[in-house]
């Protein structure tokens, strides 16, 4: 009744959508894991994601320690679904969790992906990247025509109805160039799930 038959041991298995987005990731930015595991499983992990960085057999305050130490001066994004996740979500400049993470993990996180599908994460920084653009040319347009504008009536070359024309005309302009994100976005991404 006593003997020993044997051992039953878990795995968890990596998607293949999280493999090829992983590696995709590393190709353009600094990308280490930090995670509880033992040393064996996260040595397999990373090799499968490409020979990764990695820091195994971390509490969760050491991985925040260790979270703190490798960050550098651009921004930080941190992916994570547990409890144990929630400090670093919080702390990261991006904190990400998917639609299954702790109810903790998902109220620190500043990007819920719901449906699991890591995938989106790229998609979301294509989102973020193409929104800052466009703010970007926004006020930069607006603010010269505002100037001008503003130069040109007090110098009486432009009447003041003139003035407030260019105004309004600015503001729609900024609106309908701000829109371009949504059709942009769309269009980028149902082209590139196509070539997958």
């Amino acid at each position: 009744a006593d003997q020993y038959l044997g051992y039953i041991v878990v795995k968890d298995e990596l998607r293949e959508t999280s493999i090829a987005t992983v590696r995709e990731f590393t190709k353009y930015y600094d990308t280490v894991m930090l995670t509880g595991d033992n040393e064996d499983s996260a040595a397999d992990i990373a090799a499968k994601l490409g020979g990764i960085e990695y820091y195994a057999e971390l509490l969760p305050e050491q991985k925040l320690e260790k979270f703190d130490q490798i960050r550098t001066n651009s921004i930080s994004l941190y992916v994570g679904d547990g409890i144990n996740d929630a400090p670093l979500l919080k702390n990261a400049d991006i904190g990400v969790s998917m639609g299954s993470a702790s109810d903790l993990a998902i109220e620190v996180s500043d990007v819920v992906i719901i449906n699991n599908d890591i995938r989106l994460l790229d998609k979301a920084i294509r989102i973020a990247k193409r929104t800052s653009s466009i703010t970007k040319q926004n006020i930069a347009f607006s603010l010269i025509v505002k100037i001008i504008s503003m130069v040109l009536s007090a110098l009486g070359f432009m009447f003041m109805w003139l003035s407030i024309f260019a105004d309004v005309g600015v503001a729609l302009l900024c609106i309908f160039n701000a829109l371009r994100i949504i059709y942009q976005t769309r269009y980028l991404y149902s082209k590139r799930c196509e070539r997958e």
